[in-house]
């Protein structure tokens, strides 16, 4: 089993119907984002699915990823989640993200008037 899950996302697996992880994503590729652990390390994850209020990710490959909810912290100058009892950040406000979800929203840059 090691080597089906060896080099795919989950996404990939549930696009080519392998049907080994059950998880669906809205996106048709996976966007990725760069978080930073409390021990300073930066790892690329997987996110799942985001809105101003909250962003979900995939840390991990295969069988042994894990699920996680980044919520904004209290100045909202970023989003913060736990996963295995670890704090990780991303380090973007949620200014920046409803910004970035308007222009997904109306990649035309707007509404015609």
């Amino acid at each position: 089993m090691e080597r089906l899950f060896k080099g795919q996302t989950p996404a990939e697996l549930v696009a080519n119907g392998t049907g080994a992880i059950a998880w669906s994503f809205p996106m048709q590729k996976p966007d990725k984002i760069k978080i930073e652990t409390e021990a300073g390390q930066i790892l690329d994850v997987v996110v799942t699915s985001f809105s101003a209020g909250a962003i979900w990710i995939l840390i991990g490959d295969g069988p042994h990823s894990s699920k996680c909810k980044l919520e904004p912290t209290r100045n909202g100058l970023a989003f913060a989640g736990s996963v295995m009892g670890r704090e990780i950040i991303y380090r973007r406000s949620v200014k920046d993200v409803h910004d970035e979800l308007a222009k997904i929203a109306h990649p035309g840059g707007g509404f015609r008037r």
